[in-house]
């Protein structure tokens, strides 16, 4: 060790000249002593005591690991055995040097003095032996450790990592198994969204799948999408039944009033909320350049805000908008699990459209059986009065004109009489064609204008049942198209006649409401009243096929009627009918 201290300091200094000096004096003053010589970190020669050259299998006759102090190996030569001792310079960092000492005269003092021998290989095994243990340690210890990793591992431990210091083979294993733990938290990650995704998707299908309306379907997908996301501010648009498909509000959460009015009347811009019909996938509309004031406290603006595509199979529905106060609060997994989310409340949207439909469709079947119904039932209400009532009195009129026409004795007094009660009997066929020809459709309706046919038809019914009638008449009058007379008309009809016969009211108060673009009309009456809801449901036994007729011919218009009742606070029925769409 001490030579391999002075070799240490010559290599440091490269002095290759006091390398060979002092080997060459170590083999000179040294006689057990064969050779030496001195290897580099990287295995090569620096220095020898050979005179030719280093004998063949030298240099891997024996080697030492940086770990050790020294290491010695046995090596049979054609002098005997030499004892080849290796002992690493600077911890192998500046090479090893090799000694090579003969063992002839430690042969011959063995067998000169066995006593002393056996004591000295007495002493020679417990520094073997603890060699030996320590070398065993050393090879077993990164075993050891890699099987209480592998044991961590297996509990769930993903962050210990086995060690990989050296090029041996137990550096490799544990560098295999840290690329195999790599590759398990990955999946475990990828598996972990794909949950959290499956599971977020389900919460999303849980919270509209009880909805009847599409209202009700975009309220609840957007609550829930702020929830999951951990937001708080959001809203929906959806498109309209216009022939461009504009974009409506629909739902919002967590906006202020201001927002929700301009949101409602289109008043933003729609670069910044209107998704072109091309949108696929959720993306970020805009960033803290175009700042969105979500709170009444203007020191919170929304810093980002994502746009979802609400779309089926080949539809843009309308879209979803999140709001976020933190930026980059939006990656691309948010992004891709809101695509996911967008196009599950599209086809919920989708279905629950096709259910409207269906709705629609089976509620204008059976209005139209009750249209046909009505007009059978019309029909035969014409015939029996016709029969009743003008036949009988076209019969009697026709008996008194042939009586007439007989010969009376002169003087008579019949004749005149006669010719008064034939007089009296025509006036009366003919207010009663009057009548019929008025319930059938009054003719101030085209002569006249809306007004006056309402307010004849409503004072004659009404004045009948006793009911007390009040008209009001706001706007600059003026002739309406027929087909919206017509239908303003049947409306009031309709609900005069609900009024008479249902109400048991003591007054009604009928409002016309002139305006440029629109008419309105209003029948109110201070009756028993009922629940619309209960009444108009579709899967209800006895809903009232009038007010629906009504609401119908609206619709048919481009407008729409409200009915606002409660039980024993009468009703209230409103119908709008737009002007530039007629």
């Amino acid at each position: 060790l001490a030579l391999a201290d002075q070799a240490i300091d010559l290599i440091l200094t490269d002095d290759l000249f006091g390398l060979y000096e002092l080997l060459n004096n170590t083999l000179v003053n040294t006689p057990d002593v064969r050779y030496l010589l001195v290897l580099d970190a990287n295995g090569a020669v620096r220095a020898h005591t050979f005179g030719v050259g280093l004998p063949r299998g030298l240099i891997e006759a024996n080697s030492v690991a940086s770990t050790e102090l020294w290491h010695a190996r046995r090596l049979k030569t054609e002098e005997g055995t030499i004892f080849d001792v290796a002992v690493p310079l600077f911890e192998g960092r500046t090479g090893t040097l090799r000694l090579g000492m003969s063992t002839a005269a430690i042969e011959a003092a063995v067998n000169h003095h066995t006593s002393h021998l056996l004591g000295l290989m007495a002493l020679s095994l417990v520094p073997v032996l603890a060699v030996t243990y320590l070398l065993g340690r050393a090879l077993t210890q990164p075993l050891l450790k890699l099987v209480e990793i592998t044991q961590a591992v297996a509990r769930g431990e993903y962050n210990r990592q086995a060690p990989v210091e050296g090029r041996d083979e137990v550096a490799q294993l544990g560098r295999s198994f840290n690329a195999m733990t790599q590759a398990l938290v990955r999946s475990q990650t990828a598996l972990q969204e794909r949950n959290n995704e499956l599971a977020t998707l389900y919460a999303v299908a849980t919270a509209t799948a009880h909805v009847d309306t599409i209202d009700s379907l975009v309220e609840a997908a957007l609550t829930k999408c702020l929830e999951v996301m951990n937001l708080s501010s959001g809203w929906v648009f959806l498109s309209d039944a216009s022939p461009d498909h504009h974009l409506v509000l629909r739902a919002s959460r967590g906006l202020p009033p201001d927002m929700v009015e301009q949101l409602t009347g289109h008043l933003l811009s729609a670069d910044m909320f209107n998704a072109p019909a091309e949108l696929i996938e959720a993306i970020i509309a805009h960033n803290s350049e175009q700042r969105l004031y979500l709170v009444d406290n203007r020191d919170a603006p929304a810093m980002c805000h994502a746009v979802v595509p609400l779309r089926s199979r080949a539809r843009l529905w309308g879209t979803m908008h999140l709001a976020c106060c933190a930026p980059g609060c939006f990656t691309p997994t948010h992004l891709k699990l809101l695509t996911a989310i967008g196009r599950q409340v599209g086809i919920a949207i989708e279905n629950a459209h096709l259910a409207e439909v269906q709705r629609q469709e089976s509620f204008r079947r059976q209005l139209l059986d009750r249209v046909i119904l009505a007009q059978e039932e019309e029909r035969k209400r014409i015939a029996r009065e016709l029969h009743d009532e003008l036949a009988q009195n076209l019969a009697v009129l026709i008996r008194d004109l042939e009586e007439i026409t007989e010969p009376e004795p002169a003087g008579s007094l019949q004749v005149p009489a006669r010719v008064q009660d034939t007089r009296t009997l025509a006036r009366r066929i003919l207010e009663q064609t009057r009548r019929m020809i008025f319930d059938l459709r009054p003719s101030a309706l085209d002569d006249l204008g809306l007004l006056p046919a309402i307010r004849g038809y409503a004072q004659h019914h009404l004045e009948l049942a006793d009911i007390n009638l009040q008209i009001a008449v706001s706007g600059q009058k003026y002739r309406l198209p027929t087909e919206v007379e017509t239908t303003l008309f049947r409306i009031a009809q309709e609900a005069i006649t609900n009024v008479v016969r249902h109400a048991h009211a003591s007054k009604v108060v009928l409002q016309l409401c002139f305006a440029p673009t629109q008419i309105t009309l209003i029948i109110t009456d201070n009756g028993i009243g009922f629940n619309p809801e209960v009444i108009l449901a579709t899967d209800h036994d006895n809903r009232c096929f009038g007010l629906l007729g009504m609401r119908e011919r609206a619709e048919l218009l481009g407008g729409c009627l409200s009915i606002k009742a409660k039980p024993g606070a009468g009703v209230c029925v409103q119908a709008k009918i737009p002007l530039e769409t007629v």
